[in-house]
């Protein structure tokens, strides 16, 4: 083939400068040894230029390559033809580094190599990247086969991948369900639509859904299963999916009987204790392990999009563990009638204390905290359970804090307004109650204001009350709406 020879429209040193710039290049003679290498080459490398001068590129081999490797190589251009490759090489500091290279043999009028000339790029960072990507992979597919959940990634609603424990959970086999759709494990078609449109449109919308599904395993009977769905490419949601199931069948079972039990018998009180200390145990197991798996992706060096779901998803589940663990306490009280115990402590002890436990939330809202304690209580003694009554008045202090306004204010206060009562008293700057919302403080899964915006349980204030009981106390509440919201808690001493 004919080339055209052009002449350069710059001059020919600029030209090469702009080349040495960006490439290694060197060229060695027939027998291997450096006669030349550019200054790109010693920077890569760290060898002085004297110090390459008259060395094989021996010098460089990192030990990655078999012999059989460099046979080839030689073989290749020995024959006068050119040889392409990656190599990984190894730096004068003892580090490694990946190039792509190119050789090229000059030959004499025999046809036999007088020089090599070597031209390379870094490919370091794509390599390093590439490698990283590639242990991920072999972690997450670890991670399938240990999780002690049932995981699966689906493509377009089909399996694309499943673990054991997803496949057996509803009696399959893993190869059973690979490319199948997911319209498989329900009951209906209009359940496969209503579904879908639930979990992936709170996809869309958060990022993540979580619930309790029904699903129809390969013998027709139900599985219950505790159900997580979150999008593994954020540019198209509903593409690339993981799907997570805990199989709580047979805690659903147990809640159905129970509650036939609850209505037939005063025993059912027993009953439901059992099934919530056994609900603790089952549901803390499942929810760790999801939580130990996206903390464990959370540590990897992820792409934007991916930290950013991984985020999410544990957000989420530490928030679905939070759920379970108020749930389980404010039930727990029932248990505990009389367990208070009776410990003394300094009020600025207790108070210091509490404060300390609320200043990061407090922080993180923008919500500033006043003390305002008389000097003559600060050292104070007081018996309590010390412990139920910080929580009991923590989870008032949080309510004022979360429900606040940005840039509000909780003063707590205390006062001995007579001989034998300490009042604790906890004002916000919040939006305030209405006379009819102030009657049902206190009840169970109540919640106002921007519910959508503030996370909680609707179990914190209810919790409180039954503490306050518990120890023997009084909470009373005002309110003005639009103007904040007065607790204060009277403690008998």
């Amino acid at each position: 083939m004919n080339h055209v020879v052009q002449e350069l429209p710059v001059p020919i040193a600029v030209f090469l400068a702009a080349i040495d710039d960006h490439l290694i290049a060197s060229i060695a003679d027939a027998s291997g040894a450096i006669v030349y290498a550019n200054p790109r080459f010693c920077e890569v490398s760290g060898y002085a230029l004297p110090e390459l001068i008259g060395q094989n590129h021996r010098l460089l081999k990192s030990g990655r390559h078999p012999d059989a490797f460099y046979q080839t190589l030689w073989a290749t251009i020995f024959s006068g033809k050119v040889w392409h490759g990656e190599v990984c090489n190894r730096a004068k500091d003892g580090s490694e580094y990946w190039v792509k290279s190119t050789i090229t043999p000059v030959l004499d009028g025999n046809g036999l190599p007088t020089h090599y000339i070597s031209v390379r790029t870094d490919i370091t960072e794509q390599k390093t990247s590439a490698e990283a990507v590639f242990a991920l992979a072999n972690e997450l597919a670890e991670l399938f086969k240990i999780a002690p959940v049932g995981i699966a990634r689906l493509e377009s609603r089909r399996f694309d991948k499943v673990n054991d424990v997803f496949a057996h959970q509803l009696g399959y086999e893993p190869e059973e369900l690979l490319g199948q759709e997911t319209r498989m494990i329900y009951f209906s078609d209009e359940e496969y639509v209503a579904i879908g449109q639930a979990a992936y449109g709170a996809v869309i919308a958060k990022g993540v859904f979580t619930g309790a599904l029904c699903l129809r395993k390969k013998d027709g009977s139900q599985l219950w299963g505790l159900a997580g769905l979150a999008s593994l490419t954020p540019e198209d949601p509903l593409h690339n999916t993981l799907y997570v199931i805990q199989d709580i069948t047979e805690h659903r079972n147990l809640e159905k009987n129970l509650s036939t039990a609850l209505a037939r018998s005063e025993l059912a009180k027993q009953a439901k204790q059992e099934f919530l200390n056994n609900m603790s145990h089952q549901m803390h197991t499942p929810l760790n392990g999801i939580l130990g798996v996206l903390q464990i992706l959370a540590m990897d060096e992820l792409a934007p999009e991916q930290k950013m779901l991984t985020d999410e998803a544990l957000a989420a589940a530490n928030n679905l563990l939070h759920m379970l663990d108020r749930s389980l306490e404010y039930v727990g009280l029932d248990t505990l009638a009389n367990s208070a115990k009776n410990e003394q402590c300094s009020i600025s002890e207790c108070v210091d204390l509490l404060l300390y436990q609320v200043d990061g939330l407090a922080r993180k809202q923008g919500v500033e905290i006043v003390r305002e304690i008389p000097d003559a209580l600060n050292e104070q003694v007081f018996s309590s359970d010390q412990a139920k009554f910080r929580q009991m008045l923590g989870l008032i202090i949080d309510n004022a804090i979360r429900y606040n306004r940005p840039n509000g204010k909780v003063s707590l206060a205390v006062n001995q307004a007579v001989p034998d009562s300490l009042v604790f008293t906890v004002t916000d700057t919040g939006c305030g109650l209405s006379e009819d919302q102030l009657k049902a403080l206190g009840e169970p899964f109540v919640r106002y204001g921007e519910t959508e915006r503030i996370a909680g349980t609707g179990l914190g204030l209810a919790l409180a009350y039954r503490l306050a009981t518990l120890l023997g106390a009084e909470i009373s509440v005002s309110s003005v709406p639009g103007a904040g919201t007065v607790f204060s808690v009277k403690l008998p001493l």
